[in-house]
């Protein structure tokens, strides 16, 4: 996680370069960055440890240190938005994210394809930065 919050300034970095400013904005996509970074992590971790969970009640008894993190990155969202801190639809950034959980949780057990993972995660990745970027460019 520690390592998550020097790759993910590369947000607010690119912002700073671009627009010349290193102000609440710059500080807003680092860390929204880093929550959807930090999302990521926990879900990979979740996927591998359960590979081997038989059933949905397995799944989601070993899924609660990440549905307590989605909640807690959702509410980090939300908070700033209602202060009007970062825009108010930020928060669909990280729907592609939750989607995704919800898809799995609701799947059949399957083995684990850690490549499959690994570009599905690159390729949610993509999405959620793509909507920060629009939305912070709209709003």
């Amino acid at each position: 996680m520690i390592g998550s919050i020097g790759l993910t300034s590369t947000a607010a970095s690119a912002y700073c370069v671009v627009s010349g400013r290193v102000d609440s904005t710059a500080l807003a996509l680092w860390t929204a960055n880093w929550l959807f970074a930090a999302e990521q992590i926990e879900f990979v971790q979740l996927r591998i440890q359960g590979a081997r969970m038989s059933d949905a009640r397995a799944r989601f008894q070993r899924a609660k240190p990440y549905l307590v993190a989605v909640s807690a990155i959702v509410v980090a969202l939300v908070l700033p938005s209602i202060g009007g801190l970062i825009p108010g639809v930020a928060i669909l950034a990280i729907a592609p994210a939750i989607l995704r959980s919800g898809v799995w949780f609701c799947s059949q057990v399957k083995p684990i394809n850690v490549h499959r993972l690994g570009w599905s995660e690159l390729a949610n990745a993509a999405v959620s930065a793509l909507f920060l970027v629009v939305i912070f460019r709209l709003g």
